[in-house]
């Protein structure tokens, strides 16, 4: 079966779409901990900025690997963007309630994850990368 129709298939899309997630993730939750508890830095505080940084490897990679994006950077970025900035307030402020009230910032982070990971995928599917799709 060739690329261009693997890529085709719904269940390979989401397997990229968990692969590159994952990668995020990983770079994600190793900031987190190194920010709390090695720089010492609020739970919510880290968990933004590691949130934000790993957004850069989740981009290109959802981009080129997962939906196969050919248009236009700027359209796709705006739009990310906006939701990079729904998710990074979703994910601090339960990353924060779970540090203040259970003293348990990372399970927070792994709440925080599943459920923006639940509707990242079919609004970057729909919305964010929607136009110039090569398929």
């Amino acid at each position: 079966m060739s690329t261009s129709r693997l890529s085709r298939l719904p269940l390979s899309r989401i397997a990229r779409y968990l692969a590159c997630g994952i990668a995020a993730f990983a770079v994600d939750f190793g900031l987190l901990a190194a920010l709390k508890t090695l720089v010492g830095a609020p739970a919510w505080l880290a968990a933004a900025v590691a949130f934000i940084v790993s957004t850069a490897l989740s981009y290109l990679g959802q981009k080129y690997v997962t939906f196969s994006h050919s248009g236009r950077f700027a359209s796709s970025i705006v739009r990310y963007l906006v939701l990079l900035a729904a998710n990074t307030c979703v994910t601090a402020f339960i990353v924060q309630i779970f540090d203040d009230v259970w003293g348990l910032y990372l399970l927070g982070k792994v709440v925080a994850t599943v459920m923006t990971t639940a509707w990242n995928f079919p609004l970057m599917q729909r919305w964010v990368y929607a136009s110039g799709r090569q398929e």
